[in-house]
């Protein structure tokens, strides 16, 4: 493990689909407004667009390894930009990877414990509206996945 440099971040951003762009420029704004405050320095930027659900994302354990590598401390928006997962998110405060999320940077570890479990139920709420609108929608004969 490299040297912890307390004034250097990865950002991770991430947006669950396609047709979110928006959504980016309101965590890049929280994570540079954080580390600008702190008088820190963004080393890298990594960017997903895709679901919370899984953790095995590409850009994510690119941005996890990057900050093994250079000692940095992972930043992230919202905590649940990094996981929808309980699991995953009290997985990660047991590594030697420090995070850090700019819309509640003074959380401890049971906070963010009692918030990932809130952002895992709204991952299945989310799920279930979805599953629950698309059944509505082919009960009224609605063609989808058709344009």
């Amino acid at each position: 493990m490299g040297v912890i440099m307390k004034n250097r971040f990865v950002s991770y951003v991430r947006v669950s689909t396609q047709r979110q762009d928006y959504g980016l420029d309101s965590q890049r704004k929280a994570i540079n407004d954080y580390v600008k405050r702190v008088g820190g320095e963004i080393i890298k930027e990594f960017c997903e667009k895709i679901t919370g659900s899984k953790n095995n994302r590409a850009g994510l354990q690119s941005a996890l390894n990057h900050c093994r590598v250079t000692g940095s401390i992972l930043i992230v928006g919202k905590l649940d930009r990094l996981s929808r997962s309980a699991s995953f998110i009290m997985d990660l405060q047991n590594t030697d990877i420090d995070f850090v999320c700019a819309d509640n940077p003074n959380i401890n570890k049971m906070t963010i414990s009692i918030l990932a479990v809130v952002a895992e139920n709204e991952r299945e709420m989310i799920s279930k509206r979805t599953k629950e609108g698309l059944e509505s929608a082919k009960s009224r004969g609605v063609k989808l996945g058709v344009k």
